[in-house]
């Protein structure tokens, strides 16, 4: 029996629950290892497997995992405020 969402999807659903896209890197502490990356991926990917986020996956020089409300937009669309970031 599940004890509810982890230490990653806690994060996750957290930085989206303001209503923007997040790119899973700003979810990550500084100096962040490559196992804790594929730690959040797994749990993004099981939070959007539930329906409780959406999960798009750009390739456009570096891989970008975004994820953000569900329902909002779909995949091969740049989320809103794509180019405020840069």
């Amino acid at each position: 029996m599940s004890r509810g969402p982890g230490r990653w999807q806690r994060r996750i659903l957290s930085a989206v629950e303001k209503g923007e896209w997040v790119y899973l890197v700003d979810v990550l502490p500084d100096g962040y290892t490559v196992s804790q990356y594929n730690a959040l991926q797994r749990a993004a990917r099981t939070l959007a497997d539930a329906g409780k986020v959406g999960w798009f996956h750009y390739v456009y020089g570096l891989k970008k995992v975004v994820v953000g409300p569900p329902g909002q937009g779909r995949p091969g669309q740049r989320p809103p405020g794509y180019n405020d970031k840069r």
